[in-house]
C-alpha cells in the first residue's frame, strides 16, 4: 500500500519502518543522537544534520534538487512552484511580487507609496510606518534665542510644518503635558531634563521627533548657556509670520543669500522716502543688531554683519520714523 516500501528503496533513518523490505529497521543509520545544526532534530531523524534549513519539518523547497523535509523525496508537489525570484526568502505562492525583495509578507507597510508592501491585499493602511517623502515633522530648538531677563524664562521651538495635509499634532512635552495644538505653550514648574516630541498625522502616514534639552538646579541650560530656575517653553512657526508688526505691504523687502552667511544684504524698494531703521530681532524679540538709516525711500541696499549670529532664525525689520514696517525671516 505504499509505494515507497519496497525492495529497491533506500533504508532512511529515524523512521521506524522497513524502508528496503530486509526485514530490518533503520539498519545503518548509527546512535545519532546529536542535534549538530541545532534545528531540534537529532542526527537519527535528520537526513542533514550539518544543514538546519534540512530537517523533516522544513518546507520543501522547489528546484533546489534537495530533500528539504527529509521524506526522501525531493522537489515533491511543486509542479513548477512555488520559486523565490527575488531571494528575499519567501516563495511565489505567498510573495505578492516575487520580483521585488522589498515586497513581501514579512515588511512593513511603508505609507504613502501606493504599494502592498506587507502583501496583505492593503495599500498604505492604517498603522503603517516610515514614508518615502519623509513624513517626520521638522522642530528645531533655538537655543540662543532664549530670554532670561524675568522669571520664567522662555525656551522657543520653530515647528516648520513640513507635510502637506497634516490633520493632527500631538505634543508630548516630557513633564507629562500635552497638546494637540500646531503651536502651543507649555509651562514648566521644575528643572531637569526634557524630552519634547511632536507626532504628526496626515497625508498618509504617521511620524515623530523629539528634542532634549537640560534646565539644571544650578540656573544652567544645555545645550545653550541660559541662567533660570522656571521657564516656559513656547512653539512657534518658521513658515506663519510671527506677531512681529508688517505694515507698508506695497514695498519689497528681500535679504540675500537667505540662509545668510558671513554678509548678507538687506534689499528694498517701495518704503517712504523718510528716515529709517534697519533691525536684525531673535525670534524671543530681542534686537541683535540696529543701524539708522538717513532716508529709506527708492531702490536701497544694506549690509548685515550676519557673520555673528548663532544658528537660528531671525526678523530682519525695516521701520520708517512714521511707524511704518517691513520684516522678512532669515535663517542662519
Amino acid at each position: 500500500n505504499d509505494p515507497y516500501s519496497n525492495p529497491g528503496m533506500p533504508e532512511f533513518c529515524g523512521d521506524f519502518a522497513d524502508n528496503n523490505c530486509d526485514g530490518a529497521i533503520d539498519e545503518g543509520c548509527g546512535g545519532g543522537e546529536t542535534d549538530n545544526d541545532n534545528d531540534g532534530f537529532v542526527g537519527v531523524f535528520d537526513c542533514n544534520d550539518n544543514d538546519a534549513s534540512i530537517n523533516p519539518n522544513a518546507m520543501e523547497i522547489c528546484g533546489d534538487s534537495i530533500d528539504n523535509n527529509c521524506n526522501i523525496l525531493v522537489d515533491e508537489g511543486c509542479n513548477e512552484g512555488p520559486f523565490d525570484f527575488d531571494m528575499d526568502g519567501y516563495y511565489s505562492n505567498t510573495d505578492c511580487n516575487d520580483n521585488d525583495y522589498l515586497i513581501n509578507p514579512g515588511m512593513p507597510e511603508i505609507c504613502a507609496d501606493n504599494i502592498d508592501n506587507n502583501c496583505n491585499s492593503m495599500v498604505d493602511e492604517e498603522g503603517c510606518v516610515g514614508n518615502p517623502f519623509d513624513c517626520n515633522p521638522d522642530i528645531i530648538l533655538l537655543t540662543d534665542s532664549t530670554s532670561f531677563g524675568n522669571e520664567p524664562g522662555v525656551i522657543w521651538i520653530l515647528n516648520n510644518i513640513p507635510i502637506a495635509g497634516v490633520y493632527s499634532y500631538l505634543w508630548e512635552f516630557g513633564d507629562g503635558n500635552t497638546s494637540t495644538e500646531p503651536f502651543p505653550t507649555n509651562v514648566y514648574e521644575l528643572t531637569g531634563t526634557y524630552t519634547i516630541c511632536l507626532t504628526t498625522s496626515g497625508n498618509g502616514c504617521t511620524g515623530t521627533t523629539c528634542i532634549t534639552f537640560t534646565v539644571t538646579p544650578e540656573g544652567d541650560f544645555l545645550p545653550g548657556g541660559m541662567p533660570m530656575t522656571g521657564f516656559t517653553l513656547n512653539v512657534v512657526s518658521a513658515i506663519i509670520p510671527n506677531s512681529v508688526n508688517e505694515t507698508a505691504a506695497a514695498a519689497n523687502l528681500s535679504v540675500f543669500p537667505n540662509p545668510v552667511q558671513e554678509q548678507s544684504t538687506l534689499s528694498w524698494s517701495g518704503m517712504p522716502n523718510e528716515q529709517g531703521i534697519g533691525e536684525v530681532m531673535a525670534m524671543d524679540g530681542r534686537t541683535v543688531f540696529t543701524t539708522t538709516i538717513a532716508s529709506i525711500g527708492g531702490t536701497r541696499t544694506l549690509e548685515l554683519p550676519t557673520g555673528d549670529l548663532a544658528s537660528g532664525v531671525y526678523v530682519v525689520r525695516l521701520s520708517t520714523a512714521s511707524g511704518l514696517n517691513k520684516t522678512v525671516q532669515i535663517v542662519t
